[in-house]
């Protein structure tokens, strides 16, 4: 089912906006909160439902909750024209090895032109009208995430953040600086898994105290040793683990942190006018990598507590997790991705915070000039120097 929030005023596209956080009509100006948006296209579905099965269209919604049940039926009701077809994909970081993708045709809504998309792909745009599409079916029962953070950075303010940034590399590219390639960016909702996990943590090390002393022409060192053991109980909440096989696990960890206080049950109008993606992995697919952080959490927090020795030693440590709850949210990224020199580049920033990670590419035209005006400066102190002997 493809969807795509109306204007109740003109009826054009309606798209979330980081600023007001409204959904607002970039034709009449008119805005509406996303509660009035997914309100409206409630009562709206219920009367298609209503009609198709010959009945009187007086149906008003009360609640705007949009369960498993009301969504399932409303993508019954209405005919997505989604069909799944597989090609063959050969993807060089893959080193040569082919992987199936599968994409489904949709029809837009707005226009009536045809829409691609991959299999996780939950939201993006009409490439025929542009009009931002939501693929509802990918949104629903189990695919229906609890929780999202709405972008709070606009896109202007996101292009100038990248912009700064690009010029603490002094080798970068000027291409990668144009406004050509930085108006790329495109802002993504990526999925992620949140995990709740008891920690209890024994902790046995080797704390060392050195001393010096002078004896003579002599410069003696005394090392005491003793036993340090620690017992720890910890709760770690809402430890974030990106469940999108498109997405780098180290670039997304280092966008963290996420302020979960800025959290918003789920509702489909905050994606309208961005990307998003539906989960690649499952909760206990991605469980082990998340026991693994979780692990040197609870580690590093019994080392932290023992203070006052020069070195310590660990000398054993026994870590036991249990996991409490886990919860499929989405969180807001901005990204650009840039080719230069046949090599990819990925950079993102954390689409509620600002903060940006990355590896800048290196010119080889700027390096050269660089190395070229060291090197004469360099030649002309030495002739210098030779001179004055």
């Amino acid at each position: 089912m493809i969807l795509t929030y109306k204007c109740p005023g003109c009826a054009g596209a309606m798209a979330f906006n980081e600023a007001t956080g409204k959904m607002e009509c970039p034709f009449c100006g008119r805005a509406e909160t996303v509660e009035t948006m997914q309100q409206i296209y409630l009562e709206e579905e219920a009367k298609a439902e209503a009609a198709a099965a010959g009945q009187p269209e007086s149906v008003h919604i009360e609640t705007v909750d949009l369960g498993m049940d009301t969504m399932d039926s409303a993508s019954a009701a209405v005919d997505s024209a989604a069909a799944a077809v597989s090609i063959e994909h050969t993807d060089d970081r893959q080193q040569g090895e082919e992987e199936q993708i599968k994409l489904r045709s949709y029809t837009c809504s707005s226009c009536g032109g045809e829409i691609l998309t991959d299999d996780v792909t939950a939201a993006t745009f009409c490439s025929y009208c542009g009009n931002p599409t939501l693929i509802a079916e990918q949104l629903t029962g189990q695919r229906r995430p609890a929780r999202l953070i709405p972008f709070a950075i606009q896109k202007d303010k996101a292009i100038e953040g990248f912009r700064a940034w690009t010029h603490k590399g002094i080798l970068t590219p000027n291409t990668f600086r144009s406004k050509t390639n930085l108006e790329k960016t495109v802002g993504l909702y990526v999925p992620f898994w949140l995990y709740d996990y008891g920690v209890l943590v024994n902790y046995q090390a080797d704390g060392q105290i050195i001393t010096h002393e002078i004896r003579g022409d002599y410069r003696l060192t005394h090392t005491d040793h003793y036993d340090v053991h620690r017992k720890i109980h910890a709760e770690y909440d809402m430890v974030p683990a990106d469940a999108s096989k498109a997405m780098d696990d180290n670039m997304m960890d280092c966008l963290e942190p996420f302020n979960y206080t800025a959290m918003k049950a789920f509702e489909m109008p905050y994606l309208s006018g961005f990307y998003a993606e539906k989960n690649s992995y499952t909760d206990e697919e991605m469980a082990p990598r998340v026991k693994s952080r979780v692990a040197d959490f609870g580690e590093q927090h019994a080392r932290g507590t023992i203070k006052g020795y020069a070195n310590v030693i660990t000398k054993g440590k026994d870590i036991r997790m249990s996991l409490k709850k886990t919860e499929y949210v989405l969180l807001p990224v901005w990204v650009i991705n840039y080719e230069y020199k046949g090599k990819h580049y990925t950079f993102a920033m954390n689409g509620q915070t600002g903060k940006m990670v990355g590896v800048l590419p290196v010119s080889k035209a700027k390096a050269g000039i660089m190395f070229g005006s060291i090197m004469a400066v360099l030649t002309g102190i030495l002739t210098m120097i030779g001179g004055v002997f």
